[in-house]
């Protein structure tokens, strides 16, 4: 991927302004002490990747599917399937 920053932008390329999202958690070892976590939280965001690839390994269908894979499985942000059961941060390719 190319670039350090990538704007998140709704389907009209207009930022998105987070919305808080406040959730009870437990912390701690064996304590598991509760707390209350304040994140933000995108709806409808879209990204715009430029990405750069050796075109004589892979395609673009695959990098679109890795991609997709990478969404579904691992996710973005807190609540990530990739790091609870969680289904928040899920994102897919979209064709341009």
């Amino acid at each position: 991927m190319l670039g350090d920053i990538v704007p998140i932008v709704d389907k009209n390329n207009r930022p998105v302004v987070p919305v808080v999202n406040t959730a009870n958690v437990r912390v701690g070892g064996m304590t598991k002490v509760a707390d209350v976590r304040y994140r933000p939280e995108f709806r409808g965001w879209y990204v715009k990747l430029r990405i750069r690839y050796n075109e004589s390994a892979i395609s673009p269908a695959q990098i679109a599917n890795l991609y997709n894979l990478a969404g579904f499985s691992v996710g973005v942000g807190e609540m990530r399937p990739g790091k609870t059961a969680f289904s928040f941060g899920m994102f897919e390719v979209e064709a341009s």
